[in-house]
């Protein structure tokens, strides 16, 4: 990346140059020339941005400060900018990256919203399903009421075994190996358990499966 460097030389003076890093090393790709007073030292520095902005082959982030029509050196831009003021800010990054993984899954065939942040919130701040809402809100400006939402998750109940299918598939489809051993694990366990297997995986409550293993 190339940006304006401004150094003192020998004689007191302010030498304008563009520079870049490489390897926690500076070096000057163009020496714009040396300004003996602030009006001759913004000259300079505009034509450093010009030079930077022709040369570098990189589209500014604000095109509109920085863009071939309408350029500003870096003493204006800051001062736009410390006129602004930060209103409200949203994780919405986090959201669409979490919820593309969520998709990847297999879980957006179930069509739940609902579901989705609430997995999502799980991840980035685990808490009560009450306190999920708020956050959701805060976090993404997303709103769920609170009749809403157990009237949502009492019907989601009902689909467990839907979910827990999605689930299976994936792990089916794309963890084949650790699918195999987990698999292996399980009836090895339940075998221990029960005395014998008689148990097709697809068909295990994931809840007792857990409890069992915890009391081996």
């Amino acid at each position: 990346m190339w940006i304006t460097r401004t150094t003192k030389t020998g004689a007191k003076n302010t030498a304008v140059q563009v520079v870049r890093r490489e390897h926690q090393q500076t070096i000057i790709v163009k020496h714009i020339g040396t300004a003996h007073n602030s009006n001759e030292l913004q000259i300079l520095q505009k034509r450093a941005e010009t030079f930077i902005l022709e040369n570098s082959g990189i589209n500014p982030l604000f095109p509109e400060l920085f863009g071939k029509e309408k350029q500003q050196t870096i003493i204006e831009v800051e001062q736009i900018i410390s006129r602004l003021e930060v209103i409200k800010t949203n994780h919405t990054f986090t959201h669409t990256f979490l919820s593309f993984f969520y998709d990847y899954l297999g879980f957006a065939s179930f069509k739940s919203n609902l579901l989705r942040d609430l997995v999502i919130m799980r991840i980035v701040e685990p808490c009560s399903k009450l306190r999920s809402l708020e956050l959701l809100k805060e976090y993404f400006s997303i709103n769920y009421g609170r009749t809403n939402m157990h009237k949502k998750l009492s019907e989601m109940v009902k689909q467990k075994e839907t979910l827990e299918k999605i689930a299976v598939l994936y792990a089916k489809n794309h963890l084949d190996l650790i699918f195999q051993l987990s698999s292996m694990t399980l009836q090895h366990c339940i075998l221990n358990h029960s005395g014998k297997i008689g148990m097709n995986l697809e068909n295990l409550d994931f809840q007792k499966i857990i409890n069992l293993t915890n009391r081996k």
